[in-house]
């Protein structure tokens, strides 16, 4: 018997609410997630909001769960009994192109068009004391102008 991510969840979580699937949701995006019998799970946004919405029930599609983040006491709270339960989890951060820091999750991030890159946001537009407003040509070298 091939047995699916919702049914390791459902062995994690045999009372899942609605408060836990926004929690396992904002636990597994953006992550490598290995279900207890070693399988890798890579997923979207949306395939893991789907995914969630058919464990949780109530009738639900995506849209439930997507970017539908839960505060980290319960993330935490989540992530303990996935490990547990012999999950594992993986967070590789991405190193901004502007400071060389991980980009850790949550972070406000601006998206560089001209080399398709990810920055912090404040090394994208710096907080500065200026004399002027800022012009075109202070945001050009960050591709958020296209001509």
């Amino acid at each position: 018997m091939v047995k699916t991510v919702g049914y390791w969840i459902r062995v994690a979580f045999p009372d899942i609410n609605q408060s836990i699937g926004s929690a396992l949701w904002t636990v597994f995006i953006n992550r490598d997630v290995y279900t207890p019998d070693g399988e890798l799970i890579r997923g979207s946004f949306r395939w893991w909001g789907g995914v969630i919405a058919d464990v949780v029930g109530f009738g639900e599609d995506y849209l439930s769960y997507y970017c539908n983040y839960a505060p980290d006491y319960l993330c935490d709270e989540v992530t303990d009994i996935l490990l547990k339960a012999g999950w594992k989890l993986e967070y590789v951060a991405e190193i901004c192109k502007g400071c060389g820091k991980p980009i850790e999750r949550g972070e406000i991030v601006a998206f560089d068009f001209k080399n398709n890159t990810c920055v912090h946001a404040l090394c994208a537009v710096p907080i500065k004391h200026i004399e002027s407003e800022p012009t075109k040509n202070d945001y050009e070298p960050f591709g958020f102008f296209r001509g």
